[in-house]
């Protein structure tokens, strides 16, 4: 199926569209991938200042609709449920298979589940997701029975198309100074806490002459 990506929430505007001698405005539009029920608001004056007005729905939709469901963003470390919700739109019971394909995360168990959703109703799939990444989460969940298909992305993604991935940070910045009398080398030790994990931490060193320097390197601040 092809995958659904292109989530608008205002499909169209057109502030000032000019009729025909007969009254008469054609305007083309290309529908996103929402399925859902749309709102047309049509609004009209004349030179003269009549004015009328009217509205219709418009609904997109399919016979099997895959909706995920994952939160706006993770922390690092989480252990979260992501999934989606499985809506037959048909008469018939559908016996639908769901799949799972994920970035930035880990699932270890089995990606593939079949559920049996009657007519016209729905059914909830998910899998655990282990998020030890801070490059963000990236899914997509494709659904098909015997006649029908859908595959969709979560709706709620960033500028980069990703579920962003926090993690919980505090910085700390120590200053130690010495002198060496004679030749040789001094040790300086940095310890971390074993409650903190040093795997996505950062760590920077800065080596100065004397404590004048990091005077004048605050002045830009």
């Amino acid at each position: 199926a092809q995958v659904r990506d292109n989530f608008i929430y205002t499909p169209l505007w057109e502030p000032a569209l000019m009729t025909d001698e007969n009254g008469i405005a054609t305007v083309t539009v290309t529908m996103p991938d929402n399925l859902t029920r749309w709102r047309l608001d049509a609004r009209a004056v004349t030179t003269d200042t009549a004015i009328g007005q009217n509205t219709m729905n418009i609904t997109s939709t399919l016979p099997l609709i895959v909706r995920p469901t994952a939160p706006r963003f993770f922390i690092l470390g989480d252990r979260a449920e992501v999934g989606a919700v499985i809506n037959n739109q048909t008469n018939e019971e559908q016996t639908v298979s769901v799949y799972l394909d994920i970035l930035g995360a880990t699932v270890t168990e089995e990606r593939t589940q079949t559920v049996i959703i009657p007519a016209g109703e729905r059914a909830r799939v998910v899998w655990m997701a282990e998020i030890d990444s801070l490059d963000g989460v990236d899914f997509v969940v494709y659904a098909s029975s015997a006649d029908f298909r859908d595959a969709a992305q979560p709706a709620l993604l960033n500028a980069d198309g990703v579920i962003p991935v926090y993690r919980y940070m505090a910085q700390d910045t120590v200053a130690t100074s010495g002198v060496l009398d004679s030749e040789g080398t001094t040790t300086e030790a940095i310890s971390i806490p074993q409650r903190y994990s040093d795997v996505q931490g950062d760590l920077t060193i800065t080596v100065d002459a004397s404590l004048a320097e990091i005077a004048l390197a605050s002045l830009t601040y």
